[in-house]
């Protein structure tokens, strides 16, 4: 049982961005939406390709040139845990590194193991970073295959000291017992059944009784430490029992939690089971995400994986204070075929919660309404704000490039992002630019959205991927041979080299400050200072 929900706690892991498309030179005719209605059969349409961060590859091969990083062990002898902290203390250093075009470089190196694949490291603050060394391999059985273990340390990347948060080292299995609170910064650590905040420095700022598995609400201000809800400001706590959720969904005020199929309200002490009885989740999403979401105001929720009753698909709207639900292939009256309910559909709820994505259908969860886009445009995702829909057509999948559109759910609009076909989109986070690479990747183009104009920017390298500033002024492409290069800011008319080609550089990440950007290559990690201006 505990492996199961631990594989279920994995699984709903999100990333959660909405695709889109190249910036137009010119708007496309204004097209509307066709109400769905309820004695209307609508032409069968070939199901959208979704578009996916992980269709796109992070690396291409590297130039001869580039440096060859250590090799990763496939199955190493895990150290003792008793002398990992001593080994590392010993193996970490910060060093200065040969920059390019004024921008300093620093690598985090000596571990030889490197880093914890799929998470390496975390910015805390502009300063330290939170690195998951890598510490071995342990059969866990046969069927789950060898169990990854490794070792939380903290760097302080001006003066190299080194510490430990979590005393034990983890396992792809301990549920994350460590979190970071930006908004407190303080360090959350579940260890011997006891929450300890710590400092940047490690010093207890805080401890109280607490169990994994942790998660913290989308302020950082409250936690739920194993059964107990705890808000982190004023003390006040509440104990659910036996209660376990595995990255639980918050409602607005941080009181209510759904997940792992639970329902727990801080407010009244409330808590029990949150899927009515005959709801399956059915695992035929295609590999896709298990999450529950709060929607229509944190009244109701919805499971992003496919479900049935038994006998057939249905999307169930679930109010988990009754345990009842209503079936949006019923309510919506969505056709039983590949444009709308049909085995292996995935709902994908809006931002706001008063939308979902069915198949090839847009449902208002207000009022069970359904729209379907004209021609053969599918809707791919949302953006952040939850204004616009982005509806693709033509997906290739030797160019993993598409034509995008943007529907409004204000006025019902459709415009063309692009007049011809575009790769990997990225909206910054207010919804109101969207970055995205030309079909050849050899263009960077910003659309932005309120005024649907494009700014087009020459890469001097194949693009592979954009990431934006957390102050969304500037974005940073990794291009095909490995090499990270900056958009100083939005209406820049050319783009600057900011490291030289790097084998493998993955998990690039920028400083909260935007004043750096992090990266793996290899078993180390980079930092290499941005420089933006000081007006931006």
């Amino acid at each position: 049982m505990k492996k199961t929900l631990i594989v279920l706690g994995l699984l709903l892991v999100v990333g959660a961005g909405a695709c889109v498309r190249e910036a137009p030179t010119a708007v496309s005719p204004i097209s509307p939406l066709s109400p769905l209605h309820p004695t209307t059969t609508p032409t069968i349409m070939p199901t959208a390709v979704p578009i996916e961060p992980s269709a796109i590859p992070t690396s291409l091969p590297a130039p001869t040139s580039a440096p060859t990083p250590f090799p990763l062990p496939t199955l190493i002898p895990t150290i003792n845990p008793t002398m990992l902290p001593d080994l590392l203390i010993t193996a970490l250093t910060v060093q200065q590194e040969e920059g390019i075009t004024g921008h300093s470089l620093r690598r985090v190196t000596g571990w030889e193991y490197g880093l914890y694949p799929s998470y390496a490291y975390r910015w805390l603050d502009n300063v330290h970073m939170l690195l998951f060394a890598f510490a071995g391999e342990e059969h866990y059985d046969e069927m789950s295959g060898p169990t990854r273990i490794f070792q939380p340390a903290v760097v302080n990347l001006e003066s190299g000291q080194v510490w430990f948060p979590v005393r034990n080292r983890v396992s792809d299995w301990d549920h994350h017992p460590l979190l970071w609170s930006a908004a407190l910064q303080v360090l959350i650590v579940a260890q011997d059944e006891e929450i300890l905040l710590l400092n940047t420095t490690g010093e207890v700022m805080q401890r109280f009784p607490g169990d994994v598995p942790l998660s913290l609400s989308p302020s950082g201000k409250r936690l739920l430490a194993g059964a107990i809800w705890r808000d982190l400001e004023t003390g006040r706590t509440m104990d659910f029992g036996d209660l376990r959720m595995i990255y639980p969904d918050w409602s607005a005020n941080e009181t209510r939690l759904i997940g792992s199929a639970r329902f727990a309200n801080a407010q009244s002490g409330q808590y029990d089971y949150s899927n009515p009885q005959g709801v399956h989740l059915a695992g035929r999403g295609g590999g896709g995400i298990i999450k529950e979401r709060w929607v229509l105001d944190d009244t109701r929720m919805m499971i992003e994986w496919d479900c049935d009753d038994g006998e057939s698909p249905i999307v169930p709207l679930i109010d988990p204070q009754t345990r009842t639900y209503q079936d949006l292939c019923d309510v919506a009256k969505l056709p039983n075929d590949p444009t709308g309910c049909y085995w292996g559909v995935q709902p994908r709820v809006a931002p706001n919660g008063e939308y979902a994505i069915v198949g090839d259908y847009l449902v208002d969860l207000r009022t069970f309404v359904a729209l379907s886009p004209p021609d053969d445009l599918h809707p791919a995702g949302w953006s952040p704000d939850s204004r616009f829909v982005v509806l693709s057509r033509d997906w290739n999948t030797e160019t993993q490039s598409a034509e995008y559109s943007l529907l409004s759910l204000i006025d019902r609009s459709i415009r063309l992002v692009s007049d011809t076909p575009v790769v990997w989109m990225r909206w910054n986070a207010q919804s109101d630019h969207l970055a995205f690479l030309s079909e050849t990747r050899r263009e960077l183009i910003i659309l932005a959205v309120e005024t649907w104009t494009s700014h087009r920017v020459s890469l001097p390298h194949t693009g592979i991927r954009v990431f934006w500033r957390p102050q969304e002024d500037a974005l940073a492409i990794l291009a095909d041979d490995g090499s990270l290069w900056r958009l100083a800011t939005l209406d820049s008319g050319t783009v600057d080299p900011l490291t030289p080609p790097f084998v493998d550089m993955r998990d690039i990440q920028w400083s909260p400050d935007g004043a750096s950007i992090a990266f793996v290559a290899g078993t180390d990690v980079y930092i290499v200072s941005v420089g933006i201006p000081d007006d931006h």
